[in-house]
């Protein structure tokens, strides 16, 4: 059985590598005009949930604790159902094709898996020859194609690397080259042109660099100056989104690089984390705000945003006066504009899908 405290141990292994220490304070008073439809995905029974990724035909999974609280499961919630995946135990992408990227065990191992949604079968994809503590890999993401990504440890080692799964096999990427003494590296996300993005440490360095891989090449795209990022999406015009740590160490921006060029997403004292980028070029994630706009009160909180046009919004900002819910992360975003996440509602974390409907006007950003 898949206990509720197991899963974060599965995420941990990923957030080692894509998350960031956030500190800061974020005031964002813009005006749009965007409204917005909110639907609470439910839960599986139990009081908590989450949705991690939707692709174009509005499928969206994630995670839910079942009845009793003593068990965290992954949903598939489409046509306004949601259904548990167990024995598929993570997920963490979906694509178009109505496949779910994540891990499934099998003889007490976790294994990178792929989940197809249409014949409702899963597989294991194997591994690099390694396992850790019954742990052998992820798979972070998956393409139209269906290629996966994710990550997966070496024989005899405590190392991980990002693989490529195609056609049966699994290939491992590699380092950046000149990585002299060896590196972790981690895939999360590939595109339908097979471009492939993540993360990835020299062995014994504290640096961690963003890295793009494409025609079998893996190249560093971190942020002049920066000695943290991490890519986390890449959209089907080769669009890299990403956050790093700025140069004085000080605060964490989310970034998008497109044709060798990087824009920034976050200024000054504004905290991003960059999760999703669609082919519109829409981007979304997590900003620090702070209620009493101090850096040293500590009274900080996640809000979910949306960065188009040049513009970061609050997505808070756009819900209705008297609207219970607190949006706190947005994990992705399909071609339709639609996003999906995590907030509070009524006190419990439940999964939304947010809609872009017709105009209004934003409300005033909250200080």
């Amino acid at each position: 059985m898949h206990s509720k405290s197991s899963l974060p141990l599965l995420k941990t292994n990923v957030m080692l590598v894509l998350l960031l220490f956030l500190l800061g304070l974020v005031c964002t008073p813009l005006p749009a005009a965007i409204a917005v439809e909110i639907t609470d995905l439910g839960t599986l029974g139990g009081d908590q949930s989450g949705a991690v990724a939707i692709n174009d035909s509005n499928q969206v999974i994630g995670w839910s604790w079942t009845t009793g609280n003593n068990d965290s499961h992954t949903f598939l919630y489409q046509n306004g159902q949601m259904s548990d995946l167990y024995p598929f135990l993570y997920a963490e992408r979906i694509s178009n094709a109505g496949q779910v990227a994540g891990v499934a065990a099998s003889h007490d191992i976790f294994y990178p898996a792929m989940y197809d949604t249409l014949t409702g079968e899963f597989s294991t994809l194997g591994s690099l020859g390694g396992a850790s503590d019954g742990f052998a890999g992820l798979a972070l993401s998956i393409d139209t194609p269906g290629h996966v990504v994710g990550y997966a440890f070496l024989p005899n080692s405590n190392r991980y690397h990002a693989f490529l799964y195609d056609n049966g096999t699994m290939r491992d990427l590699g380092c950046v080259p000149g990585t002299r003494a060896g590196c972790l590296t981690v895939a999360s996300d590939i595109n339908d042109q097979g471009q492939i993005v993540g993360a990835g440490q020299p062995v014994g360095s504290s640096l961690l660099y963003a890295f793009l891989y494409e025609k079998g090449v893996m190249t560093d795209i971190t942020p002049r100056g920066s000695s943290w990022a991490a890519a986390t999406a890449v959209n089907n015009n080769g669009h890299v989104v990403g956050t790093y740590l700025t140069k004085n160490r000080l605060f964490t921006h989310s970034f998008i690089y497109a044709n060798g060029q990087l824009t920034e997403i976050g200024l000054g004292t504004q905290d991003t984390e960059a999760y999703d980028i669609n082919d519109v070029g829409q981007v979304v994630g997590m900003t620090i705000v702070s209620p009493t706009a101090c850096r040293t009160c500590y009274e900080y909180a996640p809000h979910a945003f949306l960065y188009q046009n040049g513009v970061l919004i609050d997505l808070n900002n756009l819900l209705p006066e008297g609207s219970p819910w607190e949006l706190t992360w947005a994990y992705a975003i399909n071609n339709n504009g639609n996003i999906v996440g995590e907030g509070t509602i009524n006190g419990q974390t439940h999964a939304f899908l947010l809609r872009l409907t017709s105009s209004s006007q934003v409300r005033q950003a909250k200080r």
